[in-house]
């Protein structure tokens, strides 16, 4: 319920915000939106992607895309911080780790699962 509640608050002030960034007109004359005339313009150049200068945008308009790019990772982290710490997630993660040491730690041992160390009594017997 939690997650719920944060997400939608931060949802909702990031689209109330877009939208009313995207009503707000250009230069004179010039609105972002463009004219919906007919449906000749719904897929019209719809595979063309534009692109456009960070360099040549305003601060306002960075700022704004910098905020908008940051959603997804900050929602990330508030989903893991409400459901990382568990136990069952933090027992999980730490059998996931050891999994990962023993792949690793195997590497060196040219495919024998358990090398005998110098100085054991195994050593010194074969």
């Amino acid at each position: 319920m939690a997650l719920a509640i944060i997400l939608t608050s931060f949802s909702l002030g990031f689209g109330i915000y877009r939208l009313y960034s995207l009503l707000l007109p250009g230069p004179p004359g010039v609105w972002p939106l463009d004219p919906w005339v007919s449906w000749d313009n719904v897929h019209h150049k719809f595979s063309d992607v534009g692109q456009f200068p960070f360099a040549l945008m305003t601060s306002e308009e960075q700022a704004s895309l910098w905020a908008f790019w940051s959603v997804q990772p900050v929602s990330a982290l508030v989903f893991f911080l409400l459901f990382g710490p568990t136990a069952q997630a933090l027992s999980d993660i730490a059998n996931g780790w050891r999994w990962i040491k023993r792949r690793i730690g195997r590497l060196g041992t040219c495919g024998n699962r358990h090398p005998k160390r110098a100085g054991t009594i195994e050593s010194f017997a074969s």
